[in-house]
């Protein structure tokens, strides 16, 4: 499996699921066992707390934290719309817009993340439903890349 493949994975789930954006957050805790549904939908591994937006026509765009990181994150994902903030949620206020997430909205990574940044995403997006299944079930078949980097270490 690619990356690509991976994301057509993803996108096709929320097809399934009528969703036309999904939001991944995560806390910047890398633990073996802790899900990263970020580094999933843009292979991003970051410094802080992040979150992605994922809209259904394929734009998506990344927030890290510390904002000082977004120069990395923009030379790892050149197709990705990268906003370096100095709160994550903050930054995702930012990248859903002044009008906020339009059409049906599903989120991941919350179960995962410190009750702080949680607390506050599910506050700010009410309407979202759960979306872990459709990131994780996509994330169980390892890319070629994943495989490689498993191998060398």
């Amino acid at each position: 499996m690619t990356f690509d493949e991976r994301l057509a994975a993803i996108r096709a789930g929320m097809t399934e699921h009528k969703l036309d954006v999904l939001v991944a957050i995560h806390d910047g805790s890398h633990f073996i066992e802790t899900p990263n549904p970020v580094f999933v939908l843009s292979r991003f591994k970051s410094l802080g707390p992040a979150a992605i937006v994922l809209r259904h026509d394929g734009e998506t765009c990344l927030i890290v934290t510390p904002p000082w990181d977004a120069d990395r994150a923009q030379e790892c994902c050149p197709n990705l719309r990268i906003i370096g903030a100095d709160d994550v949620v903050d930054g995702l206020a930012i990248a859903l817009g002044k009008e906020g997430a339009s059409g049906a909205l599903g989120l991941a990574g919350v179960p995962f993340t410190r009750w702080e940044i949680a607390s506050r995403v599910t506050a700010a997006l009410p309407q979202a439903s759960t979306a872990d299944d459709i990131v994780f079930d996509a994330a169980v078949a390892k890319t070629d890349d994943e495989i490689a980097n498993a191998r060398e270490a």
